[in-house]
């Protein structure tokens, strides 16, 4: 009689892959489980969807476009650093350049109207504890950087757009003068080590799922999304924390032309950390599709709901 045994070895592949895969879905559902997810049962599509998807649409625009050109620097491509305003410039100078400005001014305002709403509204559900306040504070600045990108690209499209890095100092300058105003500064410091932190807090714990679930994704893009998220949101940590920088260093130095913005960061990395520069640009890009994720697919709560 001829018995047949099954090799123990062959089998142990299987299931090192099995338990792998139990592993891996058992990690991710605890994750999710732990994202403090606001809460969208029994919504709607709205007014306040429609504007927020508009909002999210532009801002991919314009960080893909931005990373684009970073990148495209950073690794030889030519050309120097620009910031978003520059960006707005850019496109105002090709063809059809006012028709795409004209839709980017409608998608900006939206964006900043939903970044207000969210202060007002705590759409969020960032909550009214001191922490809460802070977030609603950081959506309320975000809407009012927003809203004064908006009103730049209609000033392109009026042929009157400009750099506004003078009025930048001058204000720096005005509210270094006063005590009251250092502390301001001191705080906007703060705030964007603050906001830093928080994107690295949303990008390494699964706060992305915020907006959308992954479930709604088309087939096969999961790992990608998962990855542009996370990178994208790790490149606003590291702009975030130069800005700030530059902006405790002006206070320190009492110089206001040492404070900037994105493009200032920019040029602080290509100039000393030229291979950030380029990681930050691709990030900036994968930041891009991750606004373009929501703006797809994300789910929103209304100021009605709210209310």
């Amino acid at each position: 009689m001829v018995v047949s045994f099954i090799e123990p070895r062959s089998c142990m592949p299987r299931i090192r892959n099995s338990l792998k895969t139990d592993w891996y879905v058992r990690s991710e559902s605890h994750r999710a489980m732990n994202t403090k997810t606001p809460d969208f049962s029994g919504l709607q599509v709205s007014k306040t969807e429609k504007v927020a998807r508009a909002g999210y649409g532009a801002k991919a625009i314009l960080y893909g476009l931005l990373g684009g050109f970073a990148a495209s620097s950073a690794f030889g491509g030519g050309g120097g650093t620009m910031g978003f305003k520059d960006v707005l410039q850019w496109i105002g100078s090709q063809s059809y350049g006012e028709v795409l400005l004209g839709i980017l001014v409608v998608g900006l305002a939206c964006y900043a109207l939903y970044r207000l709403a969210c202060a007002a509204f705590d759409l969020e559900q960032a909550g009214s504890d001191g922490k809460g306040i802070a977030k609603r504070i950081g959506f309320a600045g975000s809407g009012i950087v927003y809203a004064g990108l908006a009103f730049f690209a209609g000033q392109v499209i009026a042929d009157s757009g400009s750099s506004s890095g003078g009025s930048k100092d001058a204000l720096v300058a005005t509210l270094m003068q006063s005590p009251v105003g250092k502390v301001a500064l001191a705080l906007v410091a703060l705030g964007l080590f603050g906001a830093a932190i928080s994107q690295l807090k949303k990008a390494w714990t699964g706060g992305y799922r915020q907006k959308f679930s992954m479930g709604e994704l088309p087939n096969g893009t999961e790992r990608f999304v998962r990855l542009s998220a996370k990178s994208g949101l790790t490149a606003r940590a590291v702009v975030f924390t130069i800005i700030g920088g530059l902006l405790a260093w002006a206070l320190f130095t009492v110089d206001p032309s040492k404070a900037g913005g994105t493009q200032e960061a920019f040029q602080w990395m290509s100039g000393s950390k030229p291979y950030l520069y380029g990681l930050v640009g691709l990030g900036f890009v994968a930041y891009a599709i991750y606004a373009g994720v929501i703006a797809y697919c994300g789910r929103f709560r209304s100021a009605e709901v709210a209310a």
